[in-house]
């Protein structure tokens, strides 16, 4: 029978149980009493969200058990509990639905709550036949140990759990600095090349696991440093390559998937010179052990024997060769790019003038023309984007324009076009897709703002015809009022 502990009791009837600073009734283990192991993986949830399992106990034990009623229940025993850590997990084996208890050896008793804040101890110890005996409020319950499961083992026969959007919604800013792929044995050499051509940091092994039928499933294990985000859709969609994220040192899942568990608390779970790669269902874990030991993929590429060279050297003639081509426009991919001018036909003037009229005094400033025969040009020194119409131009070069959409072949650098064209010194050259390259002046551009304003005529100013009557006489008729207020206008008085 459960009894009350005192203020300041020192003496305990249960064996194992010691008073705390605080004067708690606490022994060196807790027990919690579950119904079903679902229950347990529950706790097990809760309890690795706010603890490591390692600060939160020395070792955690899964007992399978069954009591003198016959029934099967999951015990969870976790040794040397501090006092300090004892609240995490009692807070998630109540969320779990489970009941918490203190001891050591093979007598436990209830935690202490709200009845007993001190907690409980027993009238007497109880006969100490079973294999556990927890004294709860219900009574004496005498446990029998069926069996022990793993915690490890727990952990790898839980199914993973699939992502909201699965690998397809894996984003390339989610990737680590560090990823896994298992690679089938055809396609490992081409991963290989793949890796070493577009400059990818990657390590490669040759894995050969034996499997439980006597049979070698060989395969291509790669680590990977920092992977690029186009590498994304390729490793997710190629068949027969798996991606795995670490979770925590020695453990790795599937890409697209989550553990049940938070394994970075488990981290003693996982650790040694070994590899577990978690599979989504119904693959099997894979457990690489000892861990690949990778070779950078720059070594693993094949080097071609070269050719025999002759004896001799061949003479060879040299010769002037005269390689020197004309510039031509061309359609290309169309980028980021930027109008700088704009070729407006004479028949859409009208509307150009509208959007001129209407341009701030800033955007005038920098804009100059002149007039083509096949249109009106429009320059701008700081981009053009207030014209909708016309035919927009690119900079090529200082004073080189070319359409938008278009390039100049051969490609050769800015100053060098600037050189050969001339365009230096303010002039201009037009390549237009209609005909040859047009070359403007400098002195025929003119700023936009003084074509656009036209020369006003201004007309004489009309004096009126001078009389004797005082100029001030209209305006004492005009401030006449009837109130003598001391503010008349204002309506004061």
């Amino acid at each position: 029978m459960l009894v009350r502990v005192a203020p300041g009791q020192v003496r305990f009837v249960l064996p194992g149980l010691a008073p705390t600073s605080r004067g708690l009734a606490l022994g060196s283990d807790i027990l919690f009493r579950f119904a079903t192991l679902d229950r347990v993986v529950s706790f097990l949830r809760i309890l690795t969200a706010e603890a490591n399992l390692d600060d939160a106990a020395a070792s955690v034990q899964i007992l399978l058990a069954r009591h003198g009623q016959g029934a099967r229940e999951v015990l969870v025993r976790l040794s040397q509990v501090t006092q300090h850590a004892i609240d995490v997990p009692v807070r998630a084996a109540r969320a779990a639905q489970g009941q918490g208890f203190t001891g050591s050896g093979r007598h436990f008793v209830a935690l202490r709550d709200t009845r007993s804040p001190l907690g409980y101890d027993v009238d007497h110890p109880g006969s100490g036949v079973a294999d556990l005996t927890v004294h709860a409020h219900q009574g004496e319950l005498a446990f029998k140990i069926d069996g022990e499961l793993s915690l490890r083992d727990l952990v790898m026969r839980l199914e993973l759990v699939r992502e909201p959007h699965g690998p397809e919604g894996l984003a390339p800013r989610a990737l680590p600095p560090l990823c896994y792929l298992t690679v089938r044995q055809g396609l490992g050499e081409t991963m290989v090349s793949y890796f070493h051509r577009t400059g990818v940091i990657a390590f490669a092994s040759l894995c050969e696991p034996e499997s439980s039928t006597g049979e070698v499933a060989r395969f291509h294990f790669f680590r990977l440093q920092d992977p690029p985000a186009r590498l994304v859709r390729l490793l997710r969609t190629t068949p027969g390559v798996s991606m795995f994220l670490p979770a925590a040192s020695g453990v790795a899942v599937a890409a697209g998937y989550r553990h049940p568990l938070h394994l970075d608390a488990c981290g003693s779970l996982f650790g040694g010179d070994r590899l577990l790669l978690l599979q989504p269902s119904p693959l099997a874990p894979r457990l690489l052990e000892p861990a690949p030991r990778a070779i950078a993929v720059e070594r693993l590429i094949s080097v071609a024997r070269p050719a025999e060279a002759p004896s001799m050297p061949e003479a060879i003639r040299s010769t002037a060769l005269d390689m020197s081509v004309g510039l031509s426009l061309v359609r290309g991919a169309i980028g980021k790019e930027h109008p700088m001018a704009a070729l407006i036909p004479w028949d859409q003037i009208a509307w150009a003038r509208r959007v001129f009229f209407a341009l701030p005094a800033p955007l005038l400033a920098h804009h100059r023309v002149v007039a083509l025969a096949s249109g009106l040009l429009v320059i701008s020194s700081d981009g053009l984007t207030a014209l909708p119409f016309g035919t927009l131009f690119k900079s090529a070069a200082r004073g080189v324009f070319i359409p938008l959409g278009c390039a100049l072949r051969p490609s050769v650098s800015e100053g060098l076009l600037e050189e050969r064209l001339g365009t230096g010194g303010g002039r201009v050259v037009l390549f237009t897709e209609a005909g040859p390259p047009v070359g403007i002046e400098a002195n025929r551009l003119s700023p936009l703002e003084a074509s656009l304003l036209s020369r006003l005529e201004l007309s004489a100013a009309e004096e009126r015809e001078r009389t004797d009557e005082p100029m001030t006489a209209d305006l004492e008729r005009e401030l006449r009022y009837r109130d003598r207020n001391l503010m008349p206008l204002w309506g004061a008085g």
